[in-house]
C-alpha cells in the first residue's frame, strides 16, 4: 500500500506544441522528473487558446485522475487551479485572490471613465454659462 505522503508522483501540466501555438497533455509523472519531459501515462489534454466559441477545451480521465489521486499523486498549481474550476477539487485560494484583484482594477477603470464623462459635461456646462453672460458680439 502507498501512503499518500510517502507517493512520489504529480500530476502536472506538460506544455507540448509550438511556441505560439501552446498545447498542454496532463500527466502523471515522478515529482522530481525535471520540467519538459513526457509524462508516465497521459491522464488528459488542455488547449488554452479559445475556439471560435471562446471556450478553452479540456479533456480529462476522471477514472484515471481518481486512480492516481488515490494513490497520493499530488496536484501541480495549475492543475489544482484547472480542476477546482471544473468543480473535481475545491478551488484554490490564490484563483479568488486574483479574481477580486482584476475586479478592482475594472472598477478602478469604470470610475475613471465616469468620472472623466463627469467632468467633460461640467466643463461643457460652464462654458454655456460663460456665453450666456457675455454679449454674442462685443461693441468694439
Amino acid at each position: 500500500m502507498v501512503w499518500p505522503h510517502k507517493s512520489g508522483f504529480g500530476i502536472k501540466l506538460v506544455r507540448m506544441g509550438c511556441r505560439n501555438r501552446p498545447y498542454y497533455q496532463i500527466g502523471a509523472m515522478p515529482s522530481r522528473r525535471r520540467t519538459g519531459l513526457l509524462p508516465d501515462e497521459v491522464i488528459g489534454s488542455l488547449d488554452p487558446v479559445p475556439n471560435e466559441r471562446n471556450e478553452i477545451v479540456a479533456a480529462v480521465d476522471l477514472s484515471r485522475l481518481s486512480y492516481w489521486m488515490g494513490r497520493g499523486a499530488r496536484l501541480s498549481v495549475g492543475m489544482q487551479t484547472l480542476l477546482g474550476l471544473a468543480g473535481w477539487t475545491p478551488v484554490p485560494p490564490h484563483v479568488y485572490i486574483k479574481a477580486k484583484q482584476e475586479r478592482d482594477q475594472m472598477f478602478k477603470k469604470i470610475q475613471h471613465q465616469q468620472q472623466s464623462d463627469t467632468d467633460e459635461q461640467q466643463q461643457e456646462d460652464n462654458e454655456e454659462k460663460i456665453e450666456s453672460i457675455l454679449p454674442k458680439r462685443l461693441p468694439f
